[in-house]
């Protein structure tokens, strides 16, 4: 099968390239994820030309993944986070199982994102991490590949 991959750019839309692409709960390494969706390799946003193409998260960006992503320190990994809540549209999720494991977990949208110090000093007091810069909310989105098993 020959996929069309947004590393291309011959694709109209994320969604329609991860539902071709990536099956919910199947593990792939990062680059198998990096050859259909492009960006970076080592960082918890890849991006492409100034768009967050998914998001690769590990257990440590916080309890509550994927629903909600602390952002730690450093000034790229908050622009990301601030990219992507001003990014429209679904973005397709992992979570690191593993060395060279990461499960795709679907479709989300940014819905939400503080960088707020009272939210802060809660999710670092219940999360045990320090130095907090920002918390993203996401949303799962649903497609019709992923209707069938919600």
């Amino acid at each position: 099968m020959n996929l069309t991959t947004y590393a291309d750019e011959t694709a109209t839309t994320r969604w329609e390239i991860a539902s071709m692409t990536f099956v919910r709960g199947h593990t792939y390494t990062r680059d198998q994820i990096h050859d259909q969706l492009g960006g970076e390799l080592v960082t918890y946003l890849p991006q492409k030309r100034g768009e967050i193409v998914c998001g690769c998260f590990t257990q440590d960006l916080g309890p509550l993944i994927p629903a909600e992503v602390l952002v730690g320190t450093g000034p790229e990994v908050q622009e990301k986070a601030r990219l992507l809540r001003d990014q429209k549209g679904a973005i397709p999720i992992f979570c690191k199982l593993g060395a060279g494991e990461w499960e795709y977990l679907g479709l989300y949208r940014c819905c939400g994102y503080t960088e707020e110090s009272l939210v802060l000093q809660d999710r670092a007091s219940r999360s045990g991490r320090k130095n907090l810069k920002g918390v993203l909310w996401l949303e799962r989105e649903l497609v019709h590949s992923d209707d069938d098993d919600t």
